[in-house]
């Protein structure tokens, strides 16, 4: 089986781009039968987005399961954050074929000490309430066929009677069947409302079985979903709205306007094919206030025509998951806001020239970070090269277009342009990371903060850490030079093209000093002439243009 699986992925993925294999599902486990599917990881240098593909060969079902190479390790620890632990179940069950990298072992040292998760308090509440809520719905005075609803209650509650509300189909049959009781209730509870439509037997026997983990449940609201917002922290999405627009900046100005002491912000863009949905965040946090009177002054405010705001919005980022956890979190958000302050103030003062300057200075906070993060200039290259490995799959499936094959294709193409203009523009390129003005050097100061992260040992052994230093011992460093790239708002394909262009040899011609210099003895400030010259503002519209009409 090992060798025909090599051969179906050899002849249906590029084999230079493939850097594991890994055989899942029943066939791992030994429980196949005549009916089931060969379900087949395949990690990618080159996919930018988690999918999956049916191929039928030879009257057997292939089921490829492809991962992200430069996502993989948020993938799998959002997975097991959110108590989905589907991929989690995968991975630990899986048997390795093909590990170029020792990624997938990695994993599995990781996931061998690890239990399948079970419902938290959280995920008990939530069942609870979406059981009462099905149920509310079938006694009320709506004459339609509730089946769909019975059957939801069903699935809910047995869910909760397994401890795993990740499981559906033919695993939770197979996991309640432990339950003979449970089930049996269930089973004859089911029964006498499709045949009798008799509801009030239906519900007191889920009440019965609902009554040790709580009973119905009228009220709820956790930290990940909910209508009514608690805690210290909340996050305000503005979906496919970008800072071009003048609209989106004033709607985003008058926010922050709000976000006094002891409430703070930081505002950051996502594009698509990322972790989270595309558009804008603003995230409001505060050490010592809840964040529900922040919530009610947004309930005030009055949103433009064409804007459209989610708060509070659901995801797991409020954990801190892609930065290895809550406490490299805590110590980064205060840093995070004061470069996002920068930023807005760049917006608000500069107007019609933001975009060409947030550039400007999104080139200096990478090269800043890659010349802080460590003394040793060899590690400053591998940082910088792992940066160019990661953001490479967003700069060639910008869009979340192609297939596996004509990825590689599209690669030499993009590879081809962006030497074009490195070429044209890398004297300029030394000259900018030279220059310094008011702005860039209070970005210095910071970025010099954020870099302390390796003195501090934050780092810590929870299986989220872990998880994210599997693909790189540099995976922390490269979620936080994204996420600063994305406060000044740059598209996914950017990042890989300023990561690109800043050479390692470019690291050591800009000489940065690595002192902190005060704002009293600015060099100078820039012209927009000088700004002009250096034309990364233009790289991505190029790249797509010369893609579209080759």
């Amino acid at each position: 089986m090992s060798e025909k699986i090599l051969d179906f992925i050899k002849h249906h993925c590029p084999a230079s781009d493939i850097v594991g294999i890994m055989l899942t599902g029943s066939y791992a486990n030994h429980t196949e039968s005549r009916y089931s599917d060969v379900d087949i990881i395949v990690v990618s240098m080159l996919a930018s987005r988690q999918t999956h593909e049916n191929i039928i060969e030879d009257g057997t079902m292939y089921q490829l399961i492809i991962f992200p190479y430069c996502k993989i390790a948020t993938l799998i620890f959002d997975d097991i954050t959110s108590t989905r632990t589907v991929f989690f179940r995968m991975f630990k069950k899986g048997i390795i074929l093909f590990d170029s990298k020792g990624l997938l072992k990695k994993l599995q040292n990781i996931f061998c000490g690890q239990e399948d998760s079970i419902n938290s308090e959280i995920d008990i509440l939530r069942l609870r309430r979406r059981i009462t809520n099905e149920i509310e719905y079938i006694l009320g005075s709506d004459e339609t066929n509730k089946m769909h609803s019975a059957l939801e209650v069903v699935r809910q509650t047995s869910q909760l009677i397994v401890g795993k509300q990740s499981l559906t189909g033919k695993h939770l049959d197979r996991a309640i069947s432990l339950y003979k009781n449970e089930q049996s209730l269930l089973q004859n509870a089911l029964s006498a409302y499709f045949i009798n439509n008799n509801g009030k037997e239906f519900v007191n026997t889920i009440q019965a079985l609902l009554k040790p983990f709580g009973g119905f449940l009228e009220k709820y609201t956790t930290g990940y979903v909910f209508n009514v917002p608690h805690d210290k922290q909340m996050l305000v999405f503005m979906p496919v709205c970008s800072m071009k627009s003048e609209a989106t900046r004033n709607m985003i100005e008058t926010i922050r306007k709000l976000c006094k002491p002891p409430f703070y912000y930081v505002v950051f863009y996502e594009g698509q094919n990322q972790m989270m949905e595309q558009g804008i965040y603003l995230f409001v946090y505060s050490e010592t206030a809840s964040i529900t009177s922040f919530c009610r002054l947004l309930d005030k405010l009055r949103v433009p025509k064409g804007i459209y705001m989610s708060y509070p919005y659901q995801s797991s980022f409020y954990e801190g998951v892609y930065f290895g956890g809550m406490s490299t979190f805590r110590y980064l958000l205060p840093l995070f806001s004061r470069i996002s302050t920068l930023y807005m103030d760049i917006c608000q003062n500069k107007q019609a020239e933001h975009l060409i300057y947030q550039r400007t200075i999104a080139v200096k906070i990478l090269y800043y970070y890659i010349y802080f993060s460590f003394k040793d200039a060899q590690r400053r290259k591998l940082l910088l090269l792992e940066c160019v490995h990661f953001f490479l799959p967003d700069a060639v499936d910008t869009n979340g277009l192609y297939n596996l094959n004509q990825l590689s294709h599209v690669k030499e193409e993009v590879l081809r342009l962006h030497n074009e203009m490195y070429d044209s523009n890398r004297d300029n390129l030394h000259d900018l990371l030279k220059d310094e003005d008011s702005t860039s050097i209070q970005i210095k100061t910071i970025i010099a903060d954020i870099c302390k992260i390796n003195d501090n040992g934050i780092a810590s052994n929870e299986i989220g850490n872990r998880i994210l230093y599997t693909t790189s011992e540099y995976a922390l460093h490269i979620h936080i030079i994204s996420h600063l790239l994305s406060i000044y708002q740059l598209q996914p394909s950017e990042k890989f093209s300023l990561s690109y262009y800043l050479g390692d040899d470019d690291i050591e011609r800009g000489a940065v000093s690595s002192r902190v210099i005060l704002p009293g003895q600015i060099k100078k400030e820039w012209s927009i002439t000088h700004l002009h010259s250096f034309h990364l503002y233009k790289v991505h519209q190029i790249l797509v243009e010369a893609l579209l009409h080759p």
